[in-house]
C-alpha cells in the first residue's frame, strides 16, 4: 500500500480534538479509569510529517512521521521512548497500528465517521510473551 493513502488519511485528522478515554489497565478487577484529554494534529515542515500536541492527565508533544508504510514517532504515550508502528488500512475511514514496546504489543484501530468529525479509537496491549491483555482504551473523540 502507498503511503500516499495513509497521508491521505491523516490529513482527514489534522485540527483540534477532544478526547474522552476509558482504560483498563487491570485486567484482574476490570475497574475503569476515564480521562479527558484535549489534543491537536497539526502538519509538519515535511509532506509525511505531523505533530500531535496534547494536554490531559498527562501533556506532550509527539512528532509523527509515515515512511513506506510505517509511522514514526518520535515518543510513545507513556514515555520518552521513540518507536515504529506498522500501518494497515481498512477501509477509506479507518486505519490500523501494529506497535511493540515496554514487553507489549498494541493494536490500535481509529475509524474516522461523520465528514471526519468523529473518531472512534480501541487499543489493546498484550504481553509479547504470555499474551495476557495488560490494557485496553476505548475512546470517543470529538472535532472541536
Amino acid at each position: 500500500m502507498t503511503d500516499t493513502l495513509f497521508l491521505s488519511w491523516f490529513d482527514r485528522t489534522v485540527g483540534d480534538w477532544s478526547s474522552e478515554r476509558r482504560y483498563i489497565f487491570n485486567m484482574k478487577t476490570m475497574k475503569p479509569t476515564n480521562l479527558t484529554t484535549k489534543f491537536s494534529i497539526e502538519h509538519g515542515s515535511e509532506p509525511s510529517q505531523y505533530l500531535v500536541n496534547w494536554t490531559g492527565q498527562t501533556s506532550g508533544t509527539m512528532d509523527l512521521t509515515v515512511d513506506n508504510g510505517v509511522l514514526k514517532r518520535s515518543r510513545d504515550y507513556f514515555g520518552e521512548g521513540r518507536h515504529d508502528s506498522c500501518l494497515s488500512l481498512i477501509d477509506p475511514d479507518t486505519i490500523v497500528l501494529h506497535t511493540q514496546y515496554d514487553g507489549l504489543i498494541f493494536r490500535e484501530e481509529i475509524r474516522l465517521l461523520f465528514n471526519d468529525t468523529v473518531r472512534l479509537r480501541q487499543t489493546i496491549g498484550t504481553c509479547e510473551t504470555t499474551g495476557e491483555v495488560r490494557i485496553v482504551g476505548q475512546y470517543y473523540e470529538t472535532r472541536i
